[in-house]
């Protein structure tokens, strides 16, 4: 049922642009808002805040103001442990969401916080066209999430008595990571 809506929003986002393009013309019930969710408050220095804007903007100007897409902060609409819920219900039309926090709907999102997965911003850009991201993004669609875009979030690991650099650092180390 939700797969229909997301199909039916990517056909209208599609169709409205068209028409706006050949037509020039707009009328006030042809608008369609969209609800964005994330869990940052606002933050003219937070980069993924910023994105965010950003795509809603550019969303309105190549829509002809057609599209138009409210921005809820901070987990104002949609706790962010939910947002997969919520994506999926149509509460939410979009997010700006790690997709770690929907690894209690799919399991094999725990990958993306594998510790020492990624070793520089460059690996997560090339794991976006690997096949494992393509089984991973099969996953997803078929519980209703399509990816718009990436954005690389910062993550670590730490330690309380020494770091770990290496395999060889982990032994006697218990290690924890976000994931289940």
């Amino acid at each position: 049922m939700h797969g229909l809506r997301l199909k039916r929003i990517a056909r209208s986002l599609l169709a409205l642009s068209a028409f706006a393009t050949m037509t020039g013309a707009a009328f006030a019930d042809d608008t369609i808002t969209l609800k964005m969710a994330r869990q940052w408050p606002d933050d003219p220095n937070d980069y993924v805040v910023q994105t965010g804007k950003k795509f809603a903007q550019q969303v309105e100007e190549k829509s002809g103001s057609k599209i138009h897409v409210n921005i809820f902060p901070a987990d104002s609409l949609v706790k962010s442990l939910n947002m997969h819920m919520a994506l999926k219900s149509g509460t939410v039309d979009l997010a700006i969401y790690p997709y770690i926090y929907a690894v209690g709907a799919i399991l094999q999102m725990n990958l993306i916080l594998l510790p020492g997965l990624w070793k520089m911003p460059e690996d997560v850009y090339k794991f976006r066209t690997s096949g494992v991201w393509k089984e991973l993004e099969a996953k997803l669609e078929a519980y209703c999430f399509k990816t718009f875009c990436w954005i690389q979030i910062s993550g670590g690991m730490a330690s309380k008595s020494k770091p770990i650099n290496v395999p060889a650092d982990l032994p006697q180390q218990k290690v924890r990571a976000r994931a289940r």
